[in-house]
């Protein structure tokens, strides 16, 4: 069913627009897009395709359905079942019933990862999610999607190492924003966007949060100062699990080059668990060979806190 719904939902998209699509995405330094379910998943990553797809629309029209069900296969490229399965793995429930665990989604965009660990965790603990998204445009999407879950917590700033404001340039799309790939943005001359920046170890105390059960950080490269910032709750291992989205190309800005990220969390004695969700294409920036651009890595602390 789930291979009939992604293909009856492209077969809908033109041929003439995916085209387009992946050469402006090429143009960006980002890849090319060579397949029809990679141009899916970014056409649906796209705000105007997320918000298209949440209308309301007649539950008995197959087509809505296909769409519907294609939406739920690549807005994230890990099925919500298995991120069940590999939470649990790092995570195990304490056998005390329904513990309340704190997740927080930094760079949380529309809600993607915020609903999928909503799912993932029921029945496993009773999930205080507080998502974190500093682009105006993001952040209304974000709360438009995640507002009927009283469990989800929503927070128009991003995270780095210190409190600041920034002024930073825009990407053309919304999902590519981001505070450390500035340098490419500026030259498009782009729209600029007054951000608030705070830190993790700053936002817990003012909330008054212990513990953290699961870190997930994917801010277009700025992961490393988000981990920075959060110094104290890793040197304390109190976050539980840490997935990090890395690239690894150096040349790439616009993904934290895992290196970095696997020195710092290795110092403060998390341990790499997995690198799952990998993406493969062929950059001019690195010679047009194909090569893993990014994935999603996973730390755990030496002994798992939730």
């Amino acid at each position: 069913r789930a291979g009939i719904a992604r293909y009856a939902a492209i077969s809908l998209l033109p041929c003439e627009s995916r085209e387009c699509f992946s050469s402006q995405h090429a143009a960006d330094g980002l890849g090319t897009i060579d397949t029809p379910e990679r141009w899916l998943a970014y056409r649906i990553a796209s705000d105007s395709a997320f918000k298209e797809l949440h209308r309301p629309m007649a539950s008995n029209n197959l087509v809505v359905k296909a769409l519907r069900r294609a939406k739920r296969i690549v807005t994230s490229y890990c099925p919500p079942w298995r991120l069940r399965r590999q939470i649990l793995d790092v995570l195990p429930r304490s056998g005390r019933g329904l513990d309340e665990w704190v997740v927080a989604d930094v760079g949380a965009n529309l809600g993607q990862t915020a609903l999928q660990m909503r799912w993932a965790l029921r029945g496993v603990a009773r999930p205080i999610i507080h998502c974190f998204e500093p682009f105006a445009e993001n952040y209304a999407t974000l709360q438009a999607n995640t507002s009927r879950h009283s469990c989800i917590h929503t927070h128009r700033m991003a995270m780095g190492e210190r409190e600041a404001s920034m002024s930073i340039a825009l990407s053309p799309q919304s999902q590519w924003h981001s505070i450390a790939n500035q340098d490419q943005w500026r030259a498009r001359a782009g729209a600029c966007e007054e951000i608030e920046v705070s830190t993790l170890d700053a936002f817990a105390g003012r909330e008054g949060i212990e513990r953290i059960a699961i870190l997930k950080t994917d801010t277009e490269g700025y992961d490393l100062e988000v981990l920075r910032g959060a110094r104290s709750l890793l040197e304390s291992h109190r976050i539980g699990a840490v997935i990090c989205e890395v690239g690894f190309n150096p040349e790439d800005k616009q993904h934290t080059f895992f290196p970095g990220v696997f020195s710092y969390l290795l110092d403060r004695g998390y341990r790499l668990y997995l690198v799952d969700d990998q993406i493969v294409y062929r950059s001019p920036m690195w010679g047009g060979v194909p090569s893993v651009g990014y994935a999603n890595a996973w730390f755990v602390a030496p002994k798992s806190g939730r």
